[in-house]
């Protein structure tokens, strides 16, 4: 039993030095907090979503690549290595919008009354 107990106090302090922590807010341009924003190591299964108010908390073990992607928000990639244990505020920028799209469909007749070719 004293085995059992001196083993796991001398194990346990080494797991905690090996699981480091990433947190933060993930926040647009205007500095107010977006939901739902997927955050994960690259190559890995680990990830997690940030909360309502922007919050996000990560434990990694590893040293990979750290990506923030939401929809209608550019991805942002940093590396963990540059942000163990520090509190981050990660700003997305909304993503250039497409304006207006033209669908043409491939006919010969369809060509030959777009483009007066023929």
């Amino acid at each position: 039993m004293k085995k059992i107990i001196l083993l796991s106090l001398f194990i346990y302090p080494f797991c905690l030095f090996l699981s480091q922590n990433i947190k933060g807010t993930v926040v647009n341009d205007i500095d107010k907090p977006i939901a739902n924003v997927n955050i994960y190591l690259d190559g890995t299964k680990t990830g997690t979503v940030s909360a309502a108010d922007g919050t996000f908390s990560l434990n990694t073990t590893s040293n990979n690549s750290l990506v923030f992607q939401k929809d209608d928000y550019e991805t942002f990639i940093v590396n963990t290595s540059q942000v163990l244990n520090k509190k981050l505020k990660i700003v997305l920028i909304k993503a250039k919008e497409i304006e207006e799209v033209v669908i043409i469909p491939f006919t010969e007749k369809a060509y030959k009354n777009h483009i007066y070719f023929f």
